[in-house]
């Protein structure tokens, strides 16, 4: 009888033993250098609690100073939003925001009750929006037309308001304004443009006088005619449109390219103000606040 072939059994591929130790231990590897990454991860609540106290305290001026070498890129990415673990960049404008609104409101109360007189004769006009707060002298109780040579009694005036503001921290920008009618000759000024930042030179040395505010803080700009309140259609609205304005900022933003930031308050009846929307409807102000409010509270 004939004996069936027997089937050839198929041969694996030869692995080297020394694989299974290999692969065993680049497995443990992987698993330390997890673990390692996921005790690295900083507690995000407590890092937006110290950071956002730390805006609170120094009223929004994101400035951290360094305390050695090692330490100037960790809080470089700290300062400017950047790092591995920085704050995310909505909450800080979120933190910013309601720090220069607080600050705005408190300077704007202050200066309303200081100068009640001022603003009841028409010496003053004052307005408030998101970041700043505006200190408008009209044209009648400060240059005669025509001249940057301030009228008797507007130096006082100035005082009496430099006097109020507390700008330890913040920008300080004198803005001088014309209407649209072009210059006649004389008055040694070549067109609104000169003329209006002639006046803002002069109302800036008298501010400067006080001694309250540096002049590293000081901006002074001349605007002519391209940032009027009104249409230039009447002579009431040339005249008011003919100002200096001294303005307190709360943010490095403070000045839009279109001067267009929404009025929030105003001595000026005139003057179309937007309804503010509390910090405590924004929902993403909301979850910042509440997480500080935890970590204040005892036991956390």
């Amino acid at each position: 009888m004939f004996e069936k072939p027997k089937k050839k059994q198929a041969k694996g591929a030869e692995v080297p033993l020394w694989m299974a130790t290999f692969a065993d231990m680049m497995s443990l590897m992987m698993c330390f250098f997890v673990l390692l990454f996921a005790q690295a991860k900083m507690d995000e609540a407590k890092y937006e609690s110290v950071i956002g106290s730390l805006r609170q305290a120094f009223g929004g001026v994101q400035f951290i100073t360094p305390r050695d070498e090692s330490q100037k890129g960790l809080e470089a990415g700290i300062v400017s939003g950047t790092g591995h673990n920085s704050m995310p960049t909505q909450q800080v404008r979120t933190v910013e925001k309601v720090v220069s609104t607080t600050a705005g409101e408190d300077l704007y109360k202050k200066l309303k009750e200081g100068l009640k007189e001022d603003i009841e004769a028409g010496r003053v006009i004052l307005e408030r929006n998101r970041d700043q707060v505006i200190v408008r002298f009209p044209e009648h109780v400060s240059f005669p037309s025509g001249s940057a040579r301030l009228v008797s009694g507007a130096t006082e005036l100035i005082r009496r308001v430099v006097g109020l503001i507390d700008a330890e921290s913040q920008q300080v920008t004198v803005a001088g304004h014309t209407d649209n009618i072009p210059l006649r000759g004389g008055g040694g000024f070549s067109s609104n443009w000169d003329l209006s930042a002639a006046r803002a030179v002069s109302v800036a040395e008298r501010v400067l006088e006080v001694g309250s505010i540096r002049d590293s803080q000081l901006i002074v700009s001349g605007f002519g005619s391209s940032r009027p309140l009104v249409d230039n259609s009447t002579r009431e609205q040339r005249a008011r449109n003919r100002r200096v304005e001294i303005i307190v900022a709360y943010r490095q933003d403070m000045l839009s390219e279109d001067g267009g930031l929404p009025v929030l308050e105003s001595t000026d009846i005139n003057a179309e103000l937007e309804v503010e929307t509390a910090p405590a409807d924004d929902p993403e102000a909301n979850g910042l606040w509440d997480a500080l409010a935890r970590e204040e509270q005892p036991g956390h």
